[in-house]
């Protein structure tokens, strides 16, 4: 997600395993919690068609 800042694609998906939380359990700051859901928008905003999210 880091590096897809800026850029696009026709099709993203997103993968949450099982157990994974959001914000992550050791994003214990309130600066790290932002930068949790800061890198989901970068990661949603990418689609240019298609978004599809597995949880």
């Amino acid at each position: 997600v880091h590096k897809a800042k800026g850029l696009e694609a026709k099709r993203v998906f997103i993968l949450q395993p099982k157990g994974a939380e959001m914000p992550h359990k050791m994003a214990k700051s309130k600066w790290q919690i932002e930068q949790e859901w800061n890198c989901l928008y970068i990661a949603i905003t990418r689609a240019i068609e298609e978004l599809i999210y597995v949880s």
